[in-house]
Formats: C-alpha cells, structure tokens, sequence
C-alpha cells in the first residue's frame, strides 16, 4: 500500500468514525445539524489536540545515549492515537470498534554529532502534503527539531560497551488533514411514488489545522554486547499548541418538477462551526528498542508510551554510524 492512498484512508476513518450518516440525514434540518456538527467539531479537535507531543515525538529511533562521532539517517513509524475519550464533553454515541487508536505515520531524516561531552542533533519529520481530488481529502505534517545531549558515562569492559546521557530539545509541529464529502437525496414531494420532483445535494466535511512547540528532557541509556544493542530512556515535554477543527455543511434544494413543489418545510442551510483543543499536562514518555550494528550501518526499532495521554509511537530505520 503506497503512503497516498494510507493517508487517504486515514482521512476518511476519522470523518466516517465521527459523522457516520448523521450529518447527511440531518443536513436540512438545522437545529440537530447545528449540534451535531459542534460535537464532531470537538471530537475531532480531541483526536489531535492532547496528541501533539506523541506526534511530534515519531523519527528520531537512535539507539545510542551518545554518538561516537557523527550519524545520518533515514526512519518511519506511527503514532497511534487513543480515540476512547475524544467524544468527552459531546453527545456523540461513537461506536469506534476496531477503530480503537488511530495510526497517523510519519517519515524522516535526521543528524547528530559530538563535540567532546556535547552531542547536537537535529530531525525533519512527518508528511508532505499529499491531497486527492477524486476522495475530497488531504493531509499534511512537519515536525522540525533540535536537540542537545551531555556524556554521563561510557564504558567498554570484557566485550560489553554502553553509557548514558541527559539532554533537551525542541521540536516545532505544524499540519492539516480535510475530508469532504457530498450526497444526493431523490425527494417524493407529491407523494406519486416516484422519487423524481427534486434532489437535495448535500455536502459536509472537516478541516483539522494543529500546530505545536514542544520543549522538554530526556535521559537514556545503552548497552552494546557485539553487534547488539539495546536502550531505553524517558522523555518528559510540554506541548504549547492547538488544534483547531472547522466542520462545514450546506444543502441545495434543486426543483426538478417545474411546479415548485420542492420548498419549505425542508430547510437549505449553510454552516460553518470551529471548535479547538489544546495538549494537556506534562507529556511523560517511557522508550525503548534494540538495533542491530553491522561495520558502519545501524538497524533500529523502538517502542514509546506516553503516560499522559496513553499513545503509543513505533518507528524504526536505517542510520550511518562513525
């Protein structure tokens, strides 16, 4: 599966979790599509707000607590977003069922090298901007981010190699995904039994804009016996940030009997509703993984929780070493 057609699944996951039908078979009535479209607002504004620090965490999968000399590579992973509590606060009835965490992927680069005790390193992350006309839908992401680590210890003893590092960083996170949607709904106004007097098109969709600076610490550790190698560390971050969702829908009346049956009491409307959610509390990350050395080239997978928000990130990659 190429990475255009995951994100476009992606998209239309989160809009069909939160609208279902509802929105479409309420469009013409005001009073419940205005509420009903406040709550999908809100829950898909929770989907990506309280996630911003997991989101920005994805591509930087280095096994070491601190580079030798220098290192560049290459990484991929996911966040998986819990979706258990993102209809707080609506009326929402979400039947998720195995939509219990949604995957949002990523891509990356990234650099580092040591200055004595000091490493410095930097990563590009996310997805470009990727946008289908024929399914309505978009995506786009890019976490920039700095980080600086100090030496504690290394040590090499009896085959065994490892050590340990303390640093901070600072990431920058800015994206948007969007699904639109339209239907078409044959209408009986005299009641003859042919659904032919008119139409009312129906359209609704989102736009979900987040952006984010993250600050924090980390602190990890290693351990190396002959091309293996092993780590683990935690992360502790604040998430200074929003995101914002605008869910929109109209509906045209179109009168294809020429007698003007097709009128009130169905109702044409035009909305357009934001809602906004920002992270919450100290993001606290527990990390780890194992890699596999060979000459010059590392293979690495790691696995991060965050115990604040309870998402998980996996990601792995390919890195020169030196």
């Amino acid at each position: 599966m190429n990475m255009k057609r995951l994100i476009i699944i992606i998209a239309v996951a989160v809009m069909m979790a939160f609208s279902g039908s509802g929105v479409f078979a309420q469009l013409y009535d005001i009073d419940d599509a205005d509420s009903e479209m406040h709550d999908i607002a809100v829950a898909l504004s929770n989907v990506f707000g309280p996630n911003l620090g997991g989101m920005s965490f994805i591509g930087e999968p280095v096994g070491y607590s601190f580079i030798p000399r220098f290192e560049f590579g290459v990484a991929g992973g996911v966040v998986l977003v819990p979706l258990e509590d993102v209809t707080a606060g609506t009326n929402l009835d979400l039947d998720i069922g195995s939509l219990a965490r949604l995957p949002f992927p990523a891509l990356a680069a990234h650099g580092k090298f040591s200055l004595g005790r000091i490493e410095i390193g930097g990563k590009i992350a996310g997805i470009p901007e990727i946008k289908d006309k024929d399914a309505g839908a978009g995506i786009s992401n890019i976490v920039i981010g700095g980080k600086v680590r100090y030496r504690l210890l290394n040590f090499k003893t009896f085959g065994l190699k490892g050590g340990a590092s303390v640093g901070g960083f600072y990431e920058y996170m800015k994206g948007y995904i969007n699904l639109t949607q339209s239907e078409s709904i044959w209408i009986d106004a005299d009641n003859d039994g042919d659904a032919d007097d008119g139409e009312i098109i129906n359209t609704a969709g989102f736009e979900t804009n987040w952006n984010a600076h993250t600050l924090g610490g980390e602190a990890q550790a290693n351990l190396q016996l002959l091309i293996f190698n092993v780590f683990a560390g935690t992360r502790v971050s604040k998430s200074f940030g929003k995101a914002e969702t605008v869910v929109a829908g109209t509906t045209d009346l179109v009168d294809h009997s020429g007698l003007g049956l097709v009128a009130e009491p169905l109702k044409p409307i035009d909305l357009s509703i934001s809602e906004e959610s920002k992270p919450d509390g100290i993001d606290m990350f527990l990390y780890g993984g194992a890699e596999v050395k060979i000459l010059i080239l590392n293979v690495t997978g790691r696995v991060g929780y965050n115990l604040n928000n309870k998402n998980y990130t996996i990601d792995g990659g390919l890195r020169m070493q030196f």
